[in-house]
């Protein structure tokens, strides 16, 4: 079974996140190192997908959505809110945000409480200490795939 990070911004213009998301991979790889029961499905993919936008809480979906492609994946989603540059410094413009729907936050996610944006000097650690910090939540919680468990 293959473990995956993907950023999906909701923002213009937003920056390049590929060293961001080789250190979320490298925290998925060294949290589950132990679990066995991610040999008993080799043909599938799990992706951790961050969702970058507008919001009042990070959280993580309460269920994964399954794709029978090939390779079949499963994906559970880290919403992240981005801050502006009126909340913060290394905050984003507020005309760049992609104009959808706000999120029925308590319908989607399971809310990840005491994170602020002054604890982060820059956009990206704020993103990979919040992706880590979904994630973590994801696999000590559980996830199941096929009637496979995977726990840390």
């Amino acid at each position: 079974m293959k473990l995956k990070a993907q950023f999906t911004p909701e923002i213009y213009n937003f920056p390049n996140l590929h060293y961001e998301r080789l250190e979320v991979e490298e925290y998925i790889n060294e949290l589950t190192q132990n679990i066995v029961e991610l040999k008993e499905l080799p043909e599938w993919e799990i992706r951790f997908l961050s969702l970058l936008g507008k919001g009042n809480h990070v959280g993580v979906s309460k269920k994964g959505y399954t794709y029978p492609s090939y390779p079949p994946e499963k994906q559970y989603i880290i919403y992240i809110p981005i801050p502006t540059n009126e909340e913060i410094g290394w905050g984003i413009k507020k005309n760049d945000y992609f104009h959808k729907p706000p999120l029925d936050e308590d319908k989607l996610m399971d809310k990840v409480e005491g994170i602020e944006f002054a604890a982060f000097s820059n956009l990206g650690s704020y993103i990979v200490e919040c992706s880590k910090i979904g994630i973590g939540k994801l696999l000590r919680k559980g996830i199941s795939l096929k009637g496979v468990k995977i726990r840390v």
